[in-house]
């Protein structure tokens, strides 16, 4: 306002900052993208940005900001409005009513729990149960300001967002020049394929009527369980996809709890788990996957029932 405008560094370029409490700016945002779209023939976009971290220190609004966070939120319904559920941002300040991804922050290539692959999880989990169920996980492999991340890690990361509602790639698998990542990982991106039509829409389209998320905590099914209070790689694709994931390096044997049930592994091995305290299990693991488990609908597991037919994937051994 004022006639002034004030920047501020961000990837170390100077920009200016649209005041997106005044009409008149976010009219004129909305003809250039309309300008772009048509020209060039582009679906949608990714709306970065938006935090309050990026307002200049004296900054001046058409409308006060009481709330910081409100510019956050004026700048995600801009979005919503005149690009639907298709396109994603950064900042989520209020938006639950919003069907739209919403991307995590940057994670470190690292295995780390403060900001690497470990972090993915849990940072999906947060989101989910804060009632954004559209979680767009950070990029596969991190976001390369240090090093390529190691093979490993990039496979790790991969299969794990495959159980996602998203996946994006920092680096194409074939930069690695390595046959088994490459089939690896386009293991994954197929049962990504599979799993978003059979499971992650479905659940989607319940996200309207219910509210619950699409990714849950173990928790979510054993509330009274000490072991899923306190699990820290596994987690729930609704009610009946446990997975698993892999956040650690050079890990070959894993135990996994499954809540009370009967459960069908990914090697079509069934498990009976009907005690009412659930059951652990000790697995080998391959670099090839990352372990899942289907709930079965029938108590006895002589007599199985599938509750949908992504239980018949296989794709570990």
């Amino acid at each position: 306002s004022n006639n002034q405008v004030n920047l501020v560094k961000v990837r170390d370029c100077d920009c200016a900052v649209l005041d997106m409490t005044s009409d008149d700016a976010r009219n004129w945002l909305l003809r250039q993208l309309l300008r772009v779209q048509f020209d060039y023939g582009v679906d949608t976009f990714k709306f970065e940005g938006g935090e309050v971290e990026f307002l200049p220190l004296h900054h001046i609004t058409k409308v006060a900001l009481i709330n910081p966070n409100f510019f956050s939120e004026q700048y995600a319904r801009f979005a919503s409005k005149y690009f639907g559920g298709l396109q994603m941002g950064r900042v989520a300040y209020g938006t639950q009513d919003l069907g739209r991804f919403v991307r995590m922050m940057s994670r470190d290539s690292s295995w780390g729990v403060s900001n690497g692959l470990a972090s993915v999880l849990s940072v999906t989990l947060t989101m989910s149960i804060l009632g954004y169920p559209f979680v767009m996980p950070d990029m596969i492999g991190g976001d390369l300001v240090d090093s390529v991340p190691e093979k490993e890690l990039f496979i790790r990361w991969t299969q794990l967002s495959a159980f996602l509602p998203g996946m994006q790639l920092s680096l194409p698998p074939w930069e690695y020049s390595d046959q088994n990542l490459i089939d690896f990982c386009r293991d994954a991106v197929f049962l990504h394929q599979t799993l978003a039509r059979q499971v992650i829409v479905p659940l989607a389209q319940q996200v309207v009527e219910t509210g619950f998320p699409i990714i849950r905590p173990l928790w979510w099914i054993a509330p009274e369980s000490a072991e899923a209070q306190t699990s820290s790689n596994q987690f729930l694709v609704g009610d009946d996809l446990l997975v698993a994931a892999v956040l650690s390096p050079n890990v070959t044997r894993m135990d996994v709890f499954l809540p009370s049930g009967c459960w069908k592994s990914c090697n079509n091995t069934i498990i009976d788990s009907e005690a009412p305290q659930g059951k652990i299990v000790s697995i080998v693991l391959s670099l090839s996957h990352i372990p899942y488990f289907c709930r079965l609908s029938i108590t006895d597991c002589t007599r199985t029932v599938k509750r949908f037919t992504f239980c018949d994937l296989q794709t570990c051994s």
